[in-house]
């Protein structure tokens, strides 16, 4: 039987060609969390911006502002909805 490859400590140095859990492993995270991560960080800086202007324009209520929401609204839509529905860009609203 083959040993279990270990996986690096937290704080181990990241190099290139370490797979995507020996990355989550030495920065002290999880695969699915440094995924996430990745997606957020693939969402256009004007995107992201539209989005928190949005969120703060007095009279509009919202809920809790997490990365999984900011990832729906970049893409268009809100999931808290029962059906997917295209947002404007630029004040949050359905078109």
């Amino acid at each position: 039987m083959s040993a279990r490859k270990q996986r690096p400590e937290p704080g181990a140095r990241v190099t290139p060609g370490m797979s995507l859990r020996d990355v989550a492993a030495a920065i002290g995270t999880n695969k699915t969390e440094l995924s996430r991560w990745v997606r957020l960080a693939s969402v256009p800086t004007e995107d992201f911006e539209q989005i928190l202007e949005a969120r703060n324009r007095p009279g509009i209520k919202h809920g809790k502002l997490t990365a999984q929401k900011i990832l729906d609204l970049s893409r268009g839509w809100d999931k808290s909805e029962t059906k997917k529905r295209r947002l404007c860009p630029h004040c949050g609203k359905p078109t």
